[in-house]
């Protein structure tokens, strides 16, 4: 009899990790999704398949990669309070702001800001997209005369809060710039930064055809790009991070506005679910009998509204074939899909 009980429990977990495996390899029927958003009437977005009908969950996960809540230290555990962590929160200006506000179009100078990154077949979104905002900032904040990239590469690999290409949290990355920094760091086999992005672009989808790529090694402060021209190179800081918004969520949109007019763009993570995938142009808008997939963390950079529709103008790290141009648009002020609950900004260090 006291066999039964350990039998029983290695029973229940390889029927869980079976499960598990099961649901990995299930898939997403795009043309389904994409067939029906393009015959809504209704919708304010359409919908493309990209050239294959079909993905798995398990493809789509390495295309994601934010752990969503808030990292306790302490514990190395999540937790969905906005007390847990290091991140002030940072309130607004309480200024009127205009209808429409495209960074972009502010600074021309800073071409960070325009472009678009590709994380390929590594979650990795938690770090490439606070990298980008500070690059973004850190141009803005020189009047364009510091119009670098910065390196997600130096975050995935030597924050070891987190977990590369497996995933990461949007405060602990903002506290790992706080305390480490980063240095440059253009695209693969760019001749731009220190440390480029190892990782060969996938774009969206060419078939998905990358390698699950492993997390790269941590290089601390020495360069491996061999077209640079330093062998080593200080990381750029951040003087401050913070969480936008309230503890309640009742002003976000209005913070996250206000953030974004006076001090650049912000980082946001969402759920992602799976007819986010055959997103093409528009207005996203989730529609609610899709699965949910997983998290995901992305750069806001402005927002509009049209025909009465208010929306975010946000860049995504999947290449510049997915959606437009790289870019997608998403309702505004309803907080579709939890947009508007957490994002994450800082201040870099000026360094001349």
């Amino acid at each position: 009899m006291k066999f039964l009980l350990p039998v029983a429990i290695v029973l229940l977990i390889s029927s869980i990790l079976a499960n598990e495996e099961n649901s990995e390899q299930e898939k997403i029927n795009l043309r389904e999704i994409a067939t029906e958003v393009n015959s809504d009437s209704t919708s304010s977005w359409k919908a493309d398949t990209y050239g294959f009908d079909e993905i798995t969950v398990s493809e789509i996960k390495r295309k994601l990669g934010a752990k969503l809540g808030k990292k306790d230290q302490s514990t190395n555990k999540f937790s969905k309070s906005k007390s847990a962590g290091k991140n002030k929160l940072k309130l607004g200006f309480g200024t009127a702001l205009p209808t429409s506000y495209d960074v972009r179009q502010q600074y021309p100078k800073c071409s960070s800001v325009s472009h678009i990154r590709d994380q390929s077949f590594c979650g990795s979104c938690w770090a490439v997209s606070a990298a980008s905002v500070m690059s973004d900032r850190y141009c803005m904040i020189t009047e364009g005369r510091k119009n670098v990239e910065l390196s997600s590469r130096f975050i995935i690999s030597c924050d070891e809060d987190d977990y590369g290409c497996d995933g990461g949290f949007l405060d602990s990355a903002w506290d790992f710039l706080e305390r480490n920094g980063t240095v440059t760091g253009g695209e693969f086999e760019s001749d731009e930064g220190c440390q480029p992005y190892p990782m060969h672009p996938c774009g969206w989808p060419k078939k998905l055809a990358c390698p699950w790529y492993l997390t790269p090694k941590c290089i601390k402060t020495k360069c491996d790009n061999e077209f640079h021209n330093e062998t080593k190179e200080n990381p750029i800081k951040a003087s401050e991070s913070y969480y936008v918004g309230d503890f309640f969520g009742f002003f976000n949109e209005y913070y996250i506005r206000d953030e974004i007019f006076h001090n650049g763009p912000v980082q946001a993570g969402f759920n992602v679910y799976a007819d986010f995938l055959a997103y093409k142009s528009g207005i996203y808008n989730h529609r609610k009998k899709s699965r949910l997939l997983g998290g995901h963390a992305v750069k806001i950079i402005g927002w509009g509204e049209e025909k009465g529709v208010k929306y975010w103008i946000i860049a995504n790290s999947w290449g510049e074939s997915w959606g437009e141009n790289g870019t997608f648009r998403m309702v505004r002020g309803k907080n579709n899909c939890g947009i508007e609950d957490e994002v994450y900004a800082g201040t870099p260090e000026l360094r001349e």
